[in-house]
């Protein structure tokens, strides 16, 4: 059977719409995902500080523990893992 040129025209069409929608659902996918990580920052960012301007507007204080570096020498000097002891 001879295959017909209009048929032929009619599914590369086809297939290239079906190419073009895929490429433009997807970047739409994209764009969106890219806008929720971006509120999600802005959420991450702006909310705990909002907080405590609110509470310091109320009159209370918000207590933050005090940031004390890592400490991981625990022993006493002189002790059993200093240096220059000869232990």
């Amino acid at each position: 059977m001879k295959t017909n040129n209009f048929k032929t025209i009619i599914e590369e069409d086809e297939q290239q719409y079906a190419r073009e929608r895929s490429e433009k659902d997807r970047a739409g996918i994209w764009g969106m995902l890219g806008a929720y990580k971006f509120v999600g920052q802005l959420v991450e960012m702006y909310v705990p500080r909002a907080i405590e301007v609110l509470i310091s507007a109320v009159g209370g204080t918000a207590e933050q523990p005090p940031h004390e570096p890592p400490d991981n020498d625990r022993s006493e000097p002189g002790g059993p893992s200093s240096p220059n002891t000869g232990r």
